[in-house]
């Protein structure tokens, strides 16, 4: 985002000039590493991407419906709660992970049963907005289970974990599988 300027540290900047570093270095051991944690880190993005849009929908259903606005306030908030989120899980360990698949699921259902309990009175424009949700959550849970049993994945994230707790680990000769 080279449009927003933001005064940079330069604790910032030798910060992301170790972990160019870390990813060259990860790159030649590991082939496959670089790629696959821009991949997971676009998944992020585009995640977040989808949840921002789906917002501006329920904020604009918010106010056609007259609904509570705290609730759309609320929303709001949730796609940088989310960003933060994924983020942290590219780091740390599996069980964040395993939370959010568990918080996924619950979304899922809860909202399956609202939207069943609702759909003879609610307008379409509501239903597709709860249907869209349970779409969004859907996917969200099946990239928290590819982060959980890909192998390529599951090492990679380990590698940010090390990088981000300041350790360096001996990486094997073999690479990536």
């Amino acid at each position: 985002m080279r449009f927003i300027k933001r005064k940079h540290r330069p604790e910032y900047a030798a910060v992301q000039r170790e972990w160019a570093m870390w990813v060259k270095q990860m790159e030649k051991t590991l082939p496959g590493y670089g790629e696959q944690n821009e991949a997971l880190h676009w998944m992020v993005r585009i995640l977040t991407g989808v949840r921002v849009l789906y917002c501006l929908f329920y904020l604009i259903m918010t106010f056609v419906y007259g609904m509570e606005k705290t609730n759309a306030v609320m929303t709001l908030l949730g796609p940088f709660i989310f960003y933060g989120w994924y983020m942290l899980m590219l780091r740390e360990s599996p069980v964040l992970t395993v939370l959010m698949l568990i918080g996924r699921g619950a979304s899922i259902v809860w909202g399956g049963v609202s939207l069943l309990q609702m759909s003879w009175w609610l307008p379409f424009p509501l239903v597709f907005m709860l249907v869209t949700a349970a779409a969004i959550e859907f996917i969200e849970a099946v990239f928290c289970i590819y982060m959980l049993f890909n192998p390529l994945a599951r090492h990679t994230i380990r590698l940010n974990r090390a990088f981000a707790r300041g350790m360096r680990v001996q990486v094997p000769d073999e690479g990536l599988e």
